[in-house]
């Protein structure tokens, strides 16, 4: 059985979507796109408690700005809706 090692990602979408974990791996690409704004390593980020999803997704397309972030964030509420 392969253990991998995980990330915390924070609740988001107004509590409509529930924190977890993400592989490392995934942690680490994201963390690269952060880490163009700000001077915060992977395992700090981790251990602040981790991406918010709208984050995570803001990372992961290249688009870690305020605008991107509140985009990701509209849709992650958007779909978060109408899952329910």
């Amino acid at each position: 059985m392969r253990i991998e090692k995980t990330a915390p990602v924070q609740e988001s979408a107004g509590h409509m979507i529930p924190g977890g974990q993400i592989p490392w791996a995934v942690h680490l690409l994201a963390a690269k796109e952060y880490n163009r704004h700000h001077n915060q390593s992977a395992e700090q980020l981790a251990d602040r408690g981790g991406f918010s999803w709208s984050e995570l997704i803001a990372c992961l397309r290249g688009e870690y700005t305020p605008s991107g972030c509140d985009k990701a964030s509209k849709e992650l509420t958007e779909v978060a809706e109408h899952a329910q």
